[in-house]
């Protein structure tokens, strides 16, 4: 599993409250559109923490005390907390969220690569600052001093997110796709249980608003139950062995029945990912 960055948590980095959502299943395009009108609006307190952001990261580099992939975030959200929330919403074809214990960088190296061959303008966190502030800095660098994103936000942003940001991050990013990989027992003293994680990936996805697509993989019983009797989202499997021939189990002979063009077997994360990725790319891309 590739670690995250060594940032300690930060307080005030918590998800909010999850909002309530309409129990119609409407389109990502239409839910896309509600959001940007929601932040149609001016937002002075967002154009001064994209200035303060970005100015940040600068200063960092050229006194080479680091990167700066993740303190134009930190230092954005200190002054404007829903800055990611309203930069996402100006994103035109939206933003994919892919999370796990491994292979979150592969996944979302692929899923760019393709929507970038359908196309579109792709942007990511791609030196790997998958917390919450490295998230946000991913979209502050690429912000003007007005407020807006670069480019009138035409383009789809892909992020590799942390485990245990991923809740916080669904909630102020409000994605599009979401792509989950894996989950295995990995470094307890900050996840927790593989159970406890899943319920908290599972409530983060119950407050996406409907027409949200998720993208699990079948080969892991505790990543293809996170849809569980969910209808409001369209959820698609994928995976590396071919389905089963018999229903010895159940649980997961269902989730594979949904995933057709099974690959042939093959024990390689690689094209785990390559399978999520080009997933993500037919279910991320809008219609033009």
């Amino acid at each position: 599993m590739k670690h995250p960055t060594t940032e300690p948590p930060l307080g005030g980095e918590t998800a909010p409250p999850a909002a309530t959502t309409s129990s119609s299943v409407a389109a990502p395009e239409s839910a896309a559109r509600g959001r940007r009108r929601l932040w149609s609006g001016q937002r002075p307190r967002a154009a001064l923490a994209i200035v303060a952001g970005r100015s940040a990261g600068a200063l960092a580099r050229r006194l080479r005390l680091g990167g700066g992939t993740s303190l134009p975030g930190l230092v954005a959200r200190r002054l404007d907390p829903q800055v990611l929330a309203y930069l996402g919403a100006q994103l035109r074809h939206g933003s994919v969220a892919i999370t796990g214990t491994n292979g979150k960088t592969t996944t979302s190296g692929f899923a760019a690569a393709v929507l970038r061959r359908a196309g579109l303008r792709v942007w990511r966190n791609r030196e790997g600052a998958n917390l919450l502030r490295g998230v946000a800095a991913a979209l502050i660098i690429r912000g003007k001093p007005t407020g807006r994103l670069r480019r009138g936000g035409d383009a789809a942003a892909v992020f590799e997110v942390d485990e245990a940001a991923f809740p916080a991050v669904v909630a102020e990013l409000r994605p599009r796709v979401i792509a989950v990989t894996n989950l295995f027992r990995d470094q307890l003293d900050r996840y927790g249980e593989v159970d406890t994680v899943a319920e908290h990936w599972r409530r983060a996805i119950s407050t996406l608003a409907p027409g949200a697509q998720l993208v699990l993989n079948a080969d892991d019983p505790a990543v293809a139950s996170l849809a569980g009797s969910d209808t409001a989202h369209t959820t698609v499997y994928f995976g590396v062995e071919e389905a089963p021939r018999d229903d010895a189990d159940a649980p997961r002979a269902r989730a594979r029945a949904a995933a057709p063009g099974w690959c042939s077997r093959a024990a390689s994360t690689a094209i785990s990912g390559i399978g999520a990725a080009r997933r993500v790319a037919t279910l991320g891309r809008s219609p033009t």
